[in-house]
């Protein structure tokens, strides 16, 4: 009879147990699970995305970010292969957002996750601006930025901007003087 009793008082903790186990593997496996990708998505070169959206652990929509802050991120770590992501091509608000291992499947794609295509801002403008005189030169993306910029103009537009930061541009080009005849 004591073995009864002590088996019926088992039987609810073992069925809470089990419960609260089938809850965990509920949960592992709704986190496990792949969203279908947006087809408009898969048919389009991932690099060419202006801007990027990402859910954080409670749901809610984080962005718009541009690729270069989402880089950052996910090389400093704080974005695992399944957190999931939306690009916005044309600055519109994503409605469906899929896990980073699905747009960068592979490892040799996940090392180049968030690099943006030629013609792309990495940056906001105000951060992508390169110091000026006097700038403490602090921000090391901001003047990696304007260094790849620098390498993609002519020349003659280079050593033009460099003779306006340094304040001798009006001494080349100086107005014409003309004599008053009135």
């Amino acid at each position: 009879m004591a073995d009864e009793a002590s088996a019926a008082a088992a039987a609810p903790a073992k069925e809470e147990k089990d419960s609260k186990k089938r809850a965990r593997d509920e949960a592992d496996e709704a986190d496990d699970e792949m969203p279908e990708m947006p087809e408009k998505w898969a048919k389009k070169d991932i690099g060419r995305a202006m801007l990027w959206y990402y859910r954080d652990k409670q749901g809610k929509r984080q962005g718009p970010f541009y690729p270069g802050q989402m880089r950052h991120w996910w090389t400093a770590g704080f974005f695992q292969p399944t957190q999931l992501v939306a690009p916005s091509f044309r600055g519109e608000v994503p409605r469906a957002f899929v896990r980073v291992d699905q747009f960068f499947t592979d490892a040799p794609a996940r090392e180049a996750a968030f690099v943006a295509a030629e013609g792309v801002a990495l940056w906001p403008a105000a951060r992508a601006a390169a110091p000026g005189p006097g700038g403490d030169g602090d921000d090391v993306y901001a003047e990696t930025v304007a260094r790849a910029d620098a390498a993609k103009r002519p020349a003659w537009l280079e050593d033009s901007i460099k003779r306006q930061r340094a304040g001798i541009h009006h001494t080349i080009h100086q107005p014409v003087e003309r004599e008053n005849y009135n």
